[in-house]
């Protein structure tokens, strides 16, 4: 194989997480049909919710160890077969809580352990020149896939059973999965087929500067950790990432539950799911353009004043429904959609180079835990108290959020850092 791969390397990695973002689209297109399918009250169901935060979270741990023993292609094909386990689940087992918890660990699994890290490191693996570029046409898919598939399943579930769209769906993206893994992302890195990464003019070859490097590397990792742990600028980051854990995503899991509870139909509801998910894949690619022209402080002001904005224009709603309120809605949830770039911006500034990865993974891993409260919280306030008071909690913590980063960005100036 003597012709460069990359293009059709990068065109499988497209493909493959608009596909697997599928689960949820169809996850937050068909909410509100599962207390019924499954027969469980909103707080039990926001309880089960949390099956899906813990399958992310150590899928997002056990990533490395697992790709070192079966490759990045192995991930490719383990994300298929999870696609038709559920199809199985949906057809054989029906209605149980076995399925329903399959369904929710698909997503939380497939999210970390097939979407962005696997997907970004092959594209990555092919490209040095432009690998940014590339990167960022992978996330955009994404957020794409997400949309189509709340537009499709929105449809369908006004036409088929929940379960039958689940074993349809799945099926078929499971073979396509598969299709593209095998003859598309023809190889994890350009070298196993003999070739070398777009924009590199010979072949990374390890040397004994390189491996001398790998191995202080090694030896400085635990130093590294211990160290980031004593900044006080982790803490604060971990506390704005606990805030914006759901940010306005509970806006989309909710959307076709609170919409239809207002007398809007399903298909309906649906699209404008799919309005808000278009609107986040558009601020996406704008959002080195806004930083440039608001800089740091201003850019973070900007994407969670959207997550704020877009919430209490839910709470607006419901006392004042109009199609005008509904395209603010759709604007700001384009906005704050990107709050969560706001961690990796702050970290990237507050530690050095070398710390600030393993820094924005431990930001992650400790802020996560944020969506194992916010799930039954969620469903608990909504149950006992309505969508409003959800939405009102959502935003507060949002604003807490927004001080934690700005008082790191203090923190960050006082140091002699660029802000």
């Amino acid at each position: 194989m003597n012709k460069f791969s990359g293009s059709r390397v990068l065109l499988g990695c497209a493909l493959f997480i608009f596909i697997v973002m599928g689960g949820s689209g169809i996850h937050s297109s068909g909410y509100s049909l599962l207390p019924e399918t499954f027969g469980v009250s909103i707080t039990m169901l926001g309880t089960y919710g949390m099956a899906l935060s813990i399958a992310g979270i150590v899928s997002s741990l056990l990533l490395t160890s697992v790709k070192a023993k079966i490759g990045l292609k192995g991930l490719l094909y383990y994300n298929a077969a999870v696609q038709f386990v559920v199809a199985f689940c949906a057809k054989v087992l029906g209605a149980s809580l076995i399925t329903l918890f399959v369904f929710l660990i698909s997503i939380g699994t497939t999210l970390y352990a097939g979407a962005h890290a696997v997907q970004s490191e092959i594209v990555s693996n092919w490209y040095v020149k432009g690998r940014g570029q590339k990167i960022s046409v992978i996330m955009g898919m994404a957020l794409l896939g997400i949309a189509f598939y709340q537009f499709v399943g929105g449809q369908l579930f006004s036409r088929m059973s929940q379960l039958d769209v689940w074993f349809v769906v799945y099926l078929l993206n499971g073979i396509a999965m598969l299709l593209i893994a095998k003859f598309l992302i023809v190889a994890e890195r350009p070298e196993m087929v003999g070739q070398h990464p777009y924009g590199s003019d010979e072949a990374l070859q390890p040397t004994s500067s390189s491996t001398a490097a790998v191995q202080n590397e090694a030896a400085t990792k635990a130093h590294s950790s211990r160290s980031i742990y004593t900044n006080p600028a982790l803490w604060l980051c971990v506390l704005g990432r606990l805030g914006l854990c759901g940010g306005v995503n509970y806006i989309t899991t909710y959307a076709t539950m609170y919409f239809t509870a207002g007398g809007v139909t399903l298909s309906v509801a649906s699209i404008i799911l799919t309005c808000c998910t278009l609107s986040a894949t558009v601020f996406s690619f704008l959002n080195g353009r806004v930083l440039d022209t608001l800089k740091t402080r201003g850019y973070i002001c900007f994407l969670l004043a959207g997550a704020i904005l877009s919430n209490l224009g839910m709470i607006l709603y419901s006392t004042a429904p109009s199609i005008f309120l509904i395209v603010l809605i759709v604007l700001f949830y384009g906005i704050g959609y990107s709050g969560s770039h706001c961690m990796n911006l702050v970290a990237n500034i507050m530690f050095d180079p070398e710390d600030a990865a393993n820094a924005n993974s431990k930001i992650y891993g400790f802020g996560a835990t944020g969506g194992l409260i916010m799930m039954p919280l969620n469903a608990f306030l909504v149950q006992n108290y309505g969508y409003n008071a959800m939405f009102l909690v959502i935003a507060i913590l949002a604003v807490i959020s927004l001080i934690a980063f700005q008082v790191a960005l203090v923190m960050a100036k006082s140091q002699g850092r660029q802000v």
